[in-house]
């Protein structure tokens, strides 16, 4: 999920939350092993809190100041999201719907084309890819 707020000073603020498994432990949870995996388990290391968390800010700081650095191309990261163009559903708490993922708005917002034709912005739920 993402917010990005502009005060009347022009300065942009971002709020990012990222959801992340360390040591998902699916024994417990055995519905979800096609849904879900976690760091620990990707990587066959166990890798901590702390060492997780200063990975996302050090990645996440280089990109910002890679982006600030090349204004013909100021969200880079656009070539790397992978949702662009699949067909997804997205369950919302207890409302669910399909379409097409077209793109990131501005505010950071998934922009899909729902099956009925409405032109929705997502900014949280849980985003499943539909296989054809």
């Amino acid at each position: 999920m993402t917010e990005v707020r502009v005060d009347t000073g022009s300065k942009a603020t971002a709020v990012i939350g990222i959801g992340m498994n360390l040591a998902f432990d699916f024994a417990q949870y055995a519905d979800l092993h096609r849904k879900a995996t976690s760091l620990n388990s990707g990587t066959g290391t166990n890798v901590g809190m702390e060492a997780a968390a200063n990975s996302i800010l050090y990645h996440f700081d280089k990109a910002y100041h890679e982006s600030l650095n090349n204004p013909d191309n100021p969200r880079p990261w656009l070539n790397v999201v992978d949702t662009i163009g699949e067909r997804i559903t997205i369950t919302d708490g207890p409302e669910e719907y399909s379409g097409i993922a077209k793109g990131i708005s501005e505010g950071g917002e998934l922009i899909v084309l729902r099956d009925d034709g409405r032109e929705i912005h997502v900014g949280s739920g849980e985003i499943t890819s539909i296989s054809d």
